[in-house]
């Protein structure tokens, strides 16, 4: 977990005691774990390609103009699709609405 993750989680759950990610920072590297954080030595590193998705598929329909039953859910055979692009390669995954199906 980073900082800001153990900051945030601190404030949400309404801990009695918390403190802030700088507090924790500065104990971390009074400590010398700085080694031990996630990211630790690593720039931020901007998203490439920020046009992704609905730009580079050819003949997309918004989900917004798809049709009214398929919320419904009555009937078999509205598919959704989604995918996910990681360092090996695509993931896709497609699951029909009404019966989950995969």
């Amino acid at each position: 977990m980073s900082p800001e993750q153990i900051a945030g989680r601190a404030a949400l759950e309404k801990l009695e005691h918390q403190v802030s990610m700088h507090t924790i920072y500065r104990l971390i590297r009074a400590k010398g774990w700085c080694s031990r954080l996630p990211r630790y030595g690593k720039r931020y590193r901007q998203r490439q390609g920020s046009e992704a998705g609905a730009k580079l598929i050819p003949n997309r329909v918004d989900i917004d103009e798809r049709p009214k039953e398929v919320d419904l859910k009555q009937d078999v055979g509205h598919w959704e699709a989604d995918t996910v692009h990681g360092k090996d390669g695509y993931f896709v995954t497609l699951v029909e609405r009404k019966t989950t199906k995969v």
